[in-house]
């Protein structure tokens, strides 16, 4: 795809994120740590309206929004990752204020039927006027359900980082048809909460830094997407429940966060706007608890590390798996697995070994 300046936009692509006019060095460095990406500038996608579409083949279609800038309608700017996933579109931006507009008369030139849900990274916020009522938003606490095929105007007054996906509506129900009634546009309820903490998390690693991303995860979202608007027109959740939704939120957060050997379930409950009693009781309805996903986590990173090649020392594989101490590494491998973590290694070199003698190496 070019990289040069881009249909319906007015900003130019760059291959370093800071170069993005109204945009100072300082604020892209916050916003590339916050997602983890350091200075790299070979993952910087593109810099573009995130309201762009982007096929599978790389070819961009006509824009779907009309963005001005704020206050000064030629003073835009923005920086974009984006990816086609299997089903959902994913993005990341960081983009300074603006109104982006999705007119009547752009539906009818470039229609869309998709829903974008929406968060940030960082706390602001901004309005929508949508049939013919204002609503204020707040990130991360409100959750943006946008439908295309609807005319709005969002608007913000600060720097934002926007997070969020795009979900076709065929893939929500039969002819869209979970979308037809009235969506209900800023969410706050437990549900958007934990929902939007999935999203940030899926669209970050899959857009930010290229990770692979499975169908199950794809269809996930789509699932805690089609319980929000079910929400909105009456219908009950899935069967599967709230604590499902919980718990896949959750591991989101934990994957991000479990090399911190004081990552707490506190700190879980905080990120959802839950209480830690709730959090509890909405985990153990999917049969599982906090620590128990945290642990589950460490161990997978350590039992994964011990397997490499070159397996480093205990210490240091408790150090990059969260754990406090080798010793409670060791504790907690041992009841998972049934082995110390230096028999595994040992034996996972024998196997190894054994292997490359069958084959003559």
């Amino acid at each position: 795809m070019n990289t040069g300046e881009l249909a319906g936009s007015g900003a130019t692509a760059s291959a370093v994120p800071s170069a993005a006019t109204g945009l100072s060095e300082k604020q892209v460095r916050h916003w590339r740590d916050r997602m983890g990406v350091g200075d790299d500038p070979t993952r910087f996608a593109r810099a573009s309206h995130i309201d762009q579409a982007v096929s599978t083949d790389g070819n961009q279609t006509p824009a779907l929004v009309d963005v001005i800038g704020r206050p000064d309608p030629d003073d835009y700017a923005e920086i974009v990752y984006s990816r086609q996933l299997s089903v959902l579109g994913v993005f990341a931006a960081l983009r300074t204020p603006a109104t982006a507009e999705r007119t009547p008369s752009l539906i009818r030139r470039a229609p869309e039927r998709a829903i974008l849900v929406c968060s940030q990274l960082s706390a602001g916020g901004g309005h929508l006027d949508l049939d013919g009522r204002r609503h204020e938003f707040q990130h991360p606490s409100d959750l943006l359900v946008l439908d295309y095929s609807t005319p709005f105007r969002l608007s913000t007054d600060a720097v934002t980082d926007p997070v969020g996906i795009w979900v076709p509506a065929e893939v929500l129900g039969r002819d869209g048809d979970c979308i037809q009634h009235e969506i209900e546009s800023v969410q706050s309820s437990p549900l958007a909460r934990a929902t939007g903490a999935f999203i940030v998390t899926l669209a970050v690693t899959a857009a930010v830094r290229g990770a692979d991303i499975d169908t199950e995860t794809e269809l996930a979202a789509v699932d805690l997407v089609r319980d929000l608007l079910g929400a909105a027109g009456g219908t009950p959740p899935r069967s599967t429940g709230n604590g499902v939704i919980v718990r896949e939120a959750a591991r989101a957060l934990i994957r991000r966060n479990f090399r911190d050997p004081d990552y707490s379930p506190d700190h879980i409950a905080t990120a959802l706007y839950m209480s830690r009693r709730n959090l509890y009781r909405r985990l153990a309805e999917a049969g599982s608890s906090p620590a128990a996903l945290i642990a589950e986590q460490r161990l997978e990173r350590a039992r994964h590390l011990l397997g490499s090649t070159r397996a480093p020392m205990i210490d240091h594989v408790a150090k990059s798996a969260g754990f406090s101490s080798p010793a409670t590494l060791r504790r907690h491998f041992r009841a998972k697995y049934g082995v110390s973590p230096e028999r595994y290694r040992r034996d996972h070199r024998l196997d190894d070994a054994a292997a490359s003698a069958g084959d003559g190496s």
